[in-house]
Order: C-alpha cells, then sequence, then structure tokens
C-alpha cells in the first residue's frame, strides 16, 4: 500500500517512522491497509527502521478490534497472552469488553461501571469508554451518552478532581450527530437548580465541538440519539444561551480543561 510505502521511505529515523505509523494506525480503514496492519500484528511482516515492544502490538490489536477485522476476538486473546507485565495485563482485560463486537457485551461493561468499585482504575476506564465510543461506533454507542451524563454527579464525589472531566470529555469525543448533541442539550435544560456549577461547566466545555458541529434544530427536545430528526428552524428554548455558556465556561476553565484534557 501506499501508506506502507510512505512510512518506509518517507521519514529518516526512527521517531519519525514511529509518529507515521502511530498517525496510520489510529486512523487506518481500508481493507488493504488493514490486512497490512494485521500481518504486522502477526508479526508476519516488519517495517525498515522501526523496531516494535509489547505496547506496540498491544495498541494496534486495539485497533484492529474495534475495527472488527476478520478474527478480531482472537487477536485480543493471543494479545492478552503475550502480555508480560501483570498491571498491563490486567488494564487489558478490562477494556477487552469495551472493544467487542457484541452490543450484549458492551453493555455489559458499560453497565459494571455504575458500581464504583468498577471505576477505581480511572485510566482504564477512560481507555475503555475511548473505544466504546470510538468514531466508527459512534451510531452504536449514542445510547450511553444519557446514562454517562446522569453519572456524572456521582462520579465528582467518587472518583479524582479531574476524572468527571475526563469522563465527559472520552464520553462525547467521537460523536458529531444532532441526536447526541440534543440528548446533552435537553439535559442541561431539566438540571435541578441544586446542580454544581462546575459540573454544568463541564458538561459545557466538552460539548463545545459538538454543539458547534450539530447546531441546534427545532425538534430537539425530543431528540435523545442518534435516530432524532432534527427540523430546519429555532433552537430549542435556551440553545443560544447554552451555546453562549459553552464559550463562556471554556474560557473560564483555561488550558488543560478543554477536550483534549484526558
Amino acid at each position: 500500500p501506499s501508506d506502507r510505502l510512505a512510512i518506509s521511505v518517507s521519514p529518516k529515523t526512527a521517531s519519525q517512522k514511529s509518529s507515521w505509523f502511530g498517525a496510520l494506525r489510529n486512523v487506518f480503514g481500508t481493507n488493504e491497509t488493514t490486512a497490512w496492519m494485521r500481518r504486522i500484528w502477526e508479526k508476519k511482516e516488519t517495517i525498515d527502521g522501526l523496531p516494535l515492544a509489547e505496547p506496540d502490538y498491544t495498541s494496534l490489536a486495539l485497533e484492529l478490534a474495534v475495527r472488527e477485522a476478520d478474527g478480531w476476538r482472537d487477536i485480543l486473546t493471543t494479545q492478552l497472552t503475550r502480555i508480560e507485565n501483570p498491571d498491563r495485563k490486567a488494564r487489558f482485560e478490562f477494556v477487552m469488553p469495551a472493544l467487542s463486537a457484541d452490543v450484549n457485551e458492551r453493555d455489559r461493561w458499560f453497565r459494571a461501571l455504575t458500581d464504583v468499585n468498577n471505576r477505581r482504575r480511572e485510566p482504564w476506564v477512560l481507555e475503555g469508554l475511548s473505544y466504546l465510543h470510538h468514531p466508527l461506533r459512534a451510531r452504536a454507542s449514542s445510547k450511553y451518552v444519557l446514562p454517562s451524563l446522569e453519572m456524572l454527579w456521582e462520579i465528582q464525589k467518587t472518583g479524582d478532581i479531574f476524572f468527571p472531566t475526563r469522563w465527559m470529555n472520552t464520553t462525547l469525543s467521537g460523536h458529531s450527530s444532532p441526536g447526541v448533541a440534543n440528548t446533552v442539550r435537553n439535559f442541561l435544560a431539566q438540571l435541578p437548580a441544586n446542580y454544581p456549577a462546575r459540573l454544568r461547566n463541564t458538561i459545557l466545555v466538552a460539548a463545545d465541538e459538538l454543539f458547534r458541529v450539530a447546531p441546534a434544530k427545532a425538534g430537539a427536545a425530543g431528540g435523545s440519539g442518534c435516530g432524532a430528526h432534527p427540523q430546519s428552524g429555532a433552537g430549542p428554548p435556551g440553545s443560544e444561551a447554552i451555546q453562549s455558556a459553552a464559550d463562556l465556561a471554556r474560557d473560564r476553565e483555561g488550558p488543560g480543561h478543554g477536550p483534549g484534557d484526558r
């Protein structure tokens, strides 16, 4: 493939090749490149001048699985046996159900997060959420957005000070549909008076890009997922205020608290 040739020829150093390969690993989608990545993961093919270590093969296994490459489950179970470090092995095993092509398995993984004991390893949770809400699965994962919003207050009470921000950023980062935007707007519009202002701002900042790519439309009050059918016209009551508040909240939060703070 042309991607393979570019990585082998264009970058001059191992560091440059690693950057190119890492970028391609995160965005590949063609059958040809998927097959090539599979051969690399199987160690049947190498990239000249780019030695790969266990974490590289682990990341590649995750990316192949979320794309539902042929034999995705075998890829995950095989990679689990390759991991030698006990902590890394436990983390990979924790994340595996979030990558499953079986929606029921993903549902069970998400429901387990309602138990605070299953949220103790916050970096593990965030990695699983990033694959649960991967852009390739955004339509199927839209149903998790409202429960995630509803859990936010409890998460603030039981987790690290930065966990609510990272929870919301990871939940919304893979979404761009009007239905999900409407879900967030409706949740904000119905918040009780005693809802913490900081958490409201956390939601607004995390949803800022989503609101920009999916402007409010008439009929948004009934939209709760990707199946919503927005119509042209003005947004729901308060939608302009929500957008303005998102800008203000983002400015107040400052660097390190925006959508990229993972």
